[in-house]
């Protein structure tokens, strides 16, 4: 006998396609804040992000009636047309993180607009909604989330260690510092400081602070051609390495992991260099 799966249900599973790992959640939920225009971004972790993952941000906020169609699925305020996905300019268009982060775990979203004087708080517990109410709040959003797949811990299963987790997460936030130097985040490990970058006025002091560089350490890089624009920085050959640890790649100043370009790029520097 074939029968629909109830709601919450579907919502967990759905929630495996954009929940894989705590570094997941941090993922979408950093994008969000971009989007959001935001250019300070606090994220807290406890227990390598399984027990305890935090995000605030100063970005534009949400009215209480856009909050709430935040957590629903397919909700977004990023495409009205097909036509939109081949012109897309932001991260989080899909419309599922919030939705697939909040089925799978005990989650809060706290969010106020610079119009309004009072903020809205949202909680939802596994998938279920629980209440919405108006809360103080600073213009921009907060979002915890607590006890990640607690209602699915067969997911847990498959997790790392804390310490592992912790380092995705990390390496993660490095990546955006990277390429967004104009933003400010900072990264606490349980209510420690980890990580503390200001906002730069250009790129290179970023590229400096992130990857402990010096000024004679880095070369500039500079193209543009009909369909592509490139730029970025390389380190000069006493500081290059065959292996492509440290290599960091962009498009549209999305971080991404593409074997074949990162051949292509580490072997034309192996070989213009010499090393």
């Amino acid at each position: 006998m074939i029968k629909l799966l109830p709601q919450n249900i579907r919502d967990q599973i759905a929630a495996g396609e954009v929940v894989e790992r705590p570094a997941s959640v941090v993922k979408e939920l950093v994008e969000n804040s971009l989007d959001a225009g935001a250019d300070i971004i606090e994220i807290w972790v406890e227990a390598g992000g399984k027990d305890l993952i935090k995000i605030k941000d100063n970005g534009a906020g949400m009215s209480a009636q856009d909050a709430k169609l935040s957590v629903e699925r397919h909700a977004t305020s990023k495409i009205t047309s097909t036509d939109d996905l081949f012109n897309l300019h932001s991260f989080g268009f899909r419309g599922e993180a919030l939705a697939a982060i909040s089925a799978v775990s005990d989650f809060t979203l706290l969010s106020k607009t610079k119009e309004s004087d009072e903020g809205t708080l949202i909680t939802i517990e596994s998938g279920n909604f629980v209440s919405q109410e108006i809360a103080p709040s600073s213009t921009g959003t907060t979002i915890t989330i607590k006890d990640l797949f607690k209602p699915v811990p067969a997911r847990k299963q498959y997790l790392k260690t804390d310490e592992t987790e912790y380092r995705q997460i990390l390496k993660l936030i490095q990546s955006f510092s990277l390429a967004h130097a104009a933003v400010s985040f900072r990264l606490y490990k349980d209510d420690k400081t980890t990580l503390d970058y200001p906002a730069e006025s250009h790129s290179k002091s970023r590229v400096k602070r992130v990857l402990k560089k010096r000024d004679e350490d880095l070369v500039e890089v500079n193209f543009s051609g009909r369909q592509i624009t490139l730029s970025g920085f390389i380190s000069t050959p006493d500081q290059g390495s065959r292996s492509k640890r440290g290599q960091y790649l962009f498009v549209n100043q999305r971080p991404i992991e593409d074997h074949l370009l990162s051949f292509a790029v580490r072997e034309a520097y192996v070989q213009s260099c010499g090393i």
